[in-house]
């Protein structure tokens, strides 16, 4: 009886050392972090800028960095030299400037982290335009694309529950046709705006793409449980 509680002694001490080191040695998946922001303002007498996005994007986040310091530039190029004539014919001065304004928002899945950098620029007229362009990044900090989200082929697929979701949400007394068969077309263009939570897929569809001004920015959630026929193992 004796050797048999020792036998079980050792055989519980086998067990619990064991799951120790089995855990200790199995890797802990990583979760992305969430960069701070940092922000850059200017101001003349006749044009505004300012911009927020991450802290470390020059180093961490190549792509993202590149895509501010373009939109950036672009408007710098083509409303910083302002002639006198420029300034008389879009009646600028005091508070009416021209207008660039770069904000960073985020979306985290437990595999990603998107930024979603959206551009707002007023150059004159009744108002301001809004573009939108997104950047996922895995726990590694490896831009992730819909490539890697996906199993192809994917975007007829994406593409048809698009144009049934507008169609079902959109307000009758905006719903254009035209404009919901244009925008939700299968083109990579149409679904380059994007982020993951942990149950869906999120397609954002900018001004105009799928309406009239007036509707503004469109989001489109896609439960990954309804493609997962489709989707990558990794992003499931």
């Amino acid at each position: 009886m004796k050797v048999f509680q020792k036998m079980l002694v050792v055989a519980l001490v086998v067990v619990v050392f064991g799951g120790i080191f089995y855990f200790a040695a199995k890797p802990v998946a990583q979760t992305p972090r969430v960069d701070t922001f940092t922000t850059e303002k200017n101001q003349t007498d006749y044009m505004t800028m300012d911009l927020s996005y991450p802290e470390s994007a020059a180093i961490n986040y190549p792509e993202l960095f590149a895509y501010v310091q373009k939109s950036k530039q672009d408007f710098l190029d083509d409303f910083n030299s302002l002639t006198p004539t420029d300034i008389q014919t879009m009646h600028l001065g005091g508070d009416r400037k021209y207008n660039f304004t770069l904000t960073t928002n985020v979306a985290t899945s437990t595999k990603t982290v998107t930024y979603i950098v959206e551009v707002y620029t007023f150059t004159g007229g009744a108002h301001g335009g809004t573009s939108v362009a997104t950047f996922t990044y895995d726990a590694g900090g490896k831009l992730v694309t819909l490539q890697d989200v996906f199993m192809a082929p994917y975007l007829q697929k994406v593409s048809d529950l698009a144009h049934n979701y507008f169609y079902a949400t959109i307000d009758p007394g905006y719903l254009q046709p035209d404009s919901v068969n244009a925008g939700t077309a299968p083109t990579a263009e149409n679904y380059s705006a994007w982020y993951l939570t942990d149950k869906n897929i999120v397609f954002i569809f900018g001004q105009y793409q799928v309406g009239p001004y007036v509707l503004g920015i469109q989001e489109f959630p896609l439960s990954k449980q309804s493609i997962a026929d489709i989707l990558s193992p990794k992003f499931k």
